[in-house]
């Protein structure tokens, strides 16, 4: 299927995701992770997917030292939102990493690519938020989210609805979100990679997904 092939993924896309003291106006982040899916140009379709080499996915993530500027009066920390990603205040003094470190690796690493987040609200304040203090981002949050994204690469690989359908269980079975930074990017690049491994599978081999109407057994 020459439409596959014809898609650069070989350079790479990633996807970044953030988890944050709240969801309040003055949130921070304090954990970033991003995972980029990469295709071997050429692959040919074979049983294994990934196996035979076609897409890997690699994953990185900082946790972030809140400087105390960010929320001096500790107003901004929600108990529901570290519920949710188990990150305490206590974790981030002890194994986070100044914010300068952490947006320089983000540059280092992803220097003059277009990125893309389930939430670019959300991320882009916090990644505003993480660069404000003594540089500027070297590359570019799309306002395009992951799920958008992920439908219009199924529609130009030629997949249909049910072809999509197989490719989110799968990547849920995969790659589970977990609200931890690397891993919930993760899901994206898995979903992306499984996608082309779909449009790879002849139709007669393609597997059916799940009936939405009750849990696989």
């Amino acid at each position: 299927m020459t439409s596959t092939l014809s898609i650069d993924f070989h350079r790479g896309l990633t996807f970044i995701d953030c988890e944050a003291s709240s969801l309040h106006r003055g949130s921070y982040p304090i954990e970033v992770g991003w995972a980029t899916v990469s295709v071997i140009r050429g692959g040919q379709p074979g049983a294994g997917g990934w196996a035979d080499g076609l897409a890997y996915i690699t994953t990185e993530s900082h946790l972030i030292k809140p400087p105390r500027e960010w929320d001096p009066d500790g107003l901004n920390w929600s108990w529901e939102s570290e519920q949710v990603h188990k990150l305490s205040r206590q974790d981030l003094l002890r194994f986070g990493k100044e914010p300068a470190i952490v947006a320089a690796r983000l540059n280092a690493a992803l220097d003059g690519q277009l990125i893309f987040s389930d939430n670019p609200g959300y991320d882009g304040m916090w990644l505003s938020r993480l660069f404000s203090i003594d540089r500027q981002p070297k590359f570019r949050l799309s306002d395009i989210n992951s799920f958008a994204l992920a439908l219009s690469i199924g529609e130009h690989l030629g997949l249909d609805g049910m072809d999509q359908l197989w490719a989110e269980q799968q990547a849920v079975e995969q790659a589970p979100i977990k609200h931890r930074a690397a891993d919930d990017a993760r899901y994206w690049a898995t979903l992306i990679a499984l996608l082309h491994e779909r449009a790879l599978t002849p139709h007669e081999r393609r597997v059916p997904p799940h009936s939405p109407l009750r849990p696989a057994t």
